[in-house]
């Protein structure tokens, strides 16, 4: 079984806030998929409360369609410290940020 990208991630050395590029995912079709990590608060120290979040994933969510194509997804880590954007393509993190 393949493990979890950001599980392999020594959350101890990154220092947050961050853009960071997760990995790109090749499709059996061909289609290309690129995963970010959106780090805005420091791993293991701090978490966003949950109305926090929530907003913050509106905010975010519409500004990011209104600026950047081609996005599938974003959705908040399960640890509140910041959100995962999928992307169509091959995107590089300068273009996110």
């Amino acid at each position: 079984m393949q493990k979890v990208e950001s599980f392999k991630l020594d959350h101890t050395k990154v220092k947050a806030p961050y853009i960071r590029k997760c990995c790109e995912l090749n499709g059996a079709k061909g289609d290309k998929v690129t995963k970010f990590d959106l780090r805005f608060l420091q791993p293991n120290e701090e978490a966003f409360g949950t109305a926090a979040m929530h907003g913050l994933e509106h905010l975010l969510a519409t500004y990011l369609r209104e600026t950047l194509d081609d996005i599938i997804d974003l959705s908040p880590m399960g640890c509140r410290t910041g959100f995962y954007l999928i992307m169509w393509g091959e995107v590089e993190s300068q273009t996110v940020k």
